[in-house]
């Protein structure tokens, strides 16, 4: 890999002008009289006056006699586990006029995603779950990973901002969630970059370097999964038709062909499919496994159908049975009658 390879790289990434718009036209008076007007009421919403000082901060550092604010330059981090490589683009937005606010926004929607118990903060929290899962003797489980393509470049701001809001449309945190996604999407329209010699707006995705990008992404999702998952009727059931006699069997038993339960670090998922065994009879086999893939691919991409941003790659490992999520291994083991989670290093 040389310098050559890695200028190409930059070079078609930024010539995509669906995503990033050459030649873009900005101002940081502008931008401030902009914020102003988003902050002016912030001390009611808020219930201080944070914001204020911030936006204070940021009116004194745009109109001092040298300047204070510099646009971010863009570099590209390889992806070198990838077959061919990629690149991931990071623009470090600390320089520019947007990273105060997007800190601030980025602080006080983290308290608003704790709330979501399936989204997962770090590795360990995932070891914890499963260690604490209890296998019900009365049915067969499946596990898979997913990993959803390009999050922070695919992800429209505008769907995710609007999916955020019909969430929590009703609930006590409404007004504060629409006042910093406001405050959200005017970080991300004025996400102006450098390649070290022209400038960029990027109108698609979320800038990987702005301090809110993570969490907007995880709220995001979040708001998709609990929207699809957690509020239709039975909870978390997933109803199917299907001409196979096994299921026609098992679906006038149970009235249910499985049960999903979904765990997610930003990109990477891991998903728990529950069975029930017909009249009490194992019902794992390699072959029954390979038949049910297909449902489980289609109950996962189910969920984030009606989003546009959000396209998601499934692994069933071996079959159903082990997978690699984050840096773990994660396999079933079966005692006899029992099931249990094994967890190793990757």
């Amino acid at each position: 890999m040389d310098s050559s390879w890695y200028q190409n790289q930059l070079e078609l990434l930024l010539s995509d002008q669906s995503c990033y718009s050459p030649n873009p036209e900005y101002s940081a008076p502008a931008m401030l009289v902009e914020l102003k007007r988003l902050s002016k009421n912030s001390k009611q919403v808020f219930k201080n006056d944070s914001l204020i000082q911030l936006v204070n901060d940021i009116e004194e550092k745009v109109y001092q006699r040298r300047p204070h604010y510099k646009i971010p330059v863009m570099y590209l981090l390889p992806k070198i586990h990838k077959s061919p490589i990629g690149v991931r683009p990071i623009v470090p937005s600390f320089p520019w006029i947007t990273h105060t606010i997007s800190e601030f926004v980025d602080r006080n929607l983290r308290d608003i995603l704790s709330d979501f118990t399936h989204d997962l903060p770090d590795t360990p929290t995932l070891i914890r779950a499963l260690e604490q899962y209890t296998f019900d003797p009365y049915y067969d489980y499946y596990v898979c990973a997913y990993d959803v393509i390009n999050m922070y470049g695919n992800i429209d701001i505008d769907e995710a901002i609007d999916t955020i809001n019909c969430y929590f449309d009703g609930q006590p945190e409404e007004i504060e969630v629409f006042n910093l996604l406001r405050l959200a999407r005017w970080v991300n329209y004025n996400c102006i970059v450098s390649d070290g010699r022209n400038t960029y707006r990027q109108v698609k995705g979320l800038a990987m370097g702005t301090p809110m990008a993570p969490t907007i992404a995880r709220l995001f999702a979040c708001c998709v999964e609990e929207g699809y998952l957690f509020k239709s009727d039975p909870i978390s059931h997933v109803f199917l038709d299907t001409d196979e006699d096994y299921f026609e069997e098992l679906d006038s038993l149970t009235g249910v062909v499985f049960d999903l339960q979904i765990y997610r670090y930003i990109d990477d998922g891991f998903a728990i499919f529950k069975i029930p065994r017909y009249q009490g009879v194992y019902t794992y086999t390699p072959s029954i496994a390979n038949d049910l893939f297909w449902y489980f691919d289609m109950c996962l991409k189910k969920i984030y159908a009606d989003c546009r941003s959000i396209n998601i790659t499934i692994d069933h490992g071996a079959l159903g049975r082990k997978v690699v999520m984050l840096d773990l291994i994660i396999s079933i083991v079966d005692e006899g009658y029992n099931l249990r989670f094994d967890i190793a290093p990757y």
